[in-house]
């Protein structure tokens, strides 16, 4: 009998799924590059792998660190499951990575997006990365992955659980909008949001916030604008 996977997936998860892979895995890495800058490009091997990176006081999920023939080339990765985009996130993680550039970090970078097909479809239109890699297309990877045995098992269910999560937060919304509506409400969260944004009209009224609505665990950024 299959073992099933019964613990709810958060981003937390899938960071550190990818994280292992790209750190442990030459077949994943290849994969990786294949699906973005291509098989021809001139990465040698990867330098280092970095999780939950701070600067210019954003965050970026992921930072992946490769040998170009010219100096580092840099992956500056986001993954999201159901969490609402932040306005202009993915221009901050575009600037971040002009700010590595002109700091000697690195010599080249790109912005990728890790997230279920649905939401990747729903927000490219508004928010432009370099390249866009579906949870799907990375269970379809693990598949072909034999030699993993029950360990691609694993991952794949994960990466599943993390699909589910996506469609059931939206088909209980009754929409396909950019407006997220949480599969798992947290009341904390919710009333801490919602006395933020009060508090905000009182003291900063020139500053904008929609009103928020129902909050979900991982909804720990305070989003203006």
């Amino acid at each position: 009998m299959e073992t099933v996977l019964t613990y709810s997936v958060r981003e937390l998860h899938i960071d550190l799924l990818f994280l292992e892979e790209f750190y442990s895995s030459e077949p994943f890495r290849k994969w990786f590059i294949e699906n973005t800058v291509g098989l021809d490009s001139d990465i040698v091997k990867i330098l280092r792998t970095e999780h939950s990176v701070f600067e210019l006081e954003r965050e970026s999920d992921l930072e992946i660190a490769f040998e170009g023939s010219k100096g580092e080339v840099l992956f500056l990765i986001e993954n999201k499951i159901n969490a609402q985009f932040q306005p202009d996130q993915a221009d901050d993680y575009k600037n971040r990575g002009i700010e590595y550039i002109r700091r000697g970090k690195c010599v080249e970078f790109y912005t990728i997006l890790f997230a279920p097909e649905g939401y990747i479809q729903m927000i490219k239109p508004s928010h432009n990365f370099d390249f866009y890699l579906s949870f799907e297309s990375v269970m379809e990877y693990f598949e072909t992955q034999d030699q993993m045995g029950k360990r691609a098992n694993y991952k794949m269910n994960v990466l599943k659980k993390a699909i589910e999560k996506y469609q059931n937060s939206y088909l209980k919304s009754g929409s396909s909008s950019s407006e997220y509506q949480p599969s798992e409400v947290n009341q904390g969260i919710t009333q801490f949001w919602q006395r933020y944004w009060e508090d905000l009209l009182v003291r900063h009224s020139d500053i904008p916030m929609p009103k928020p609505g129902e909050k979900g665990p991982a909804s720990t950024f305070i989003g203006l604008g």
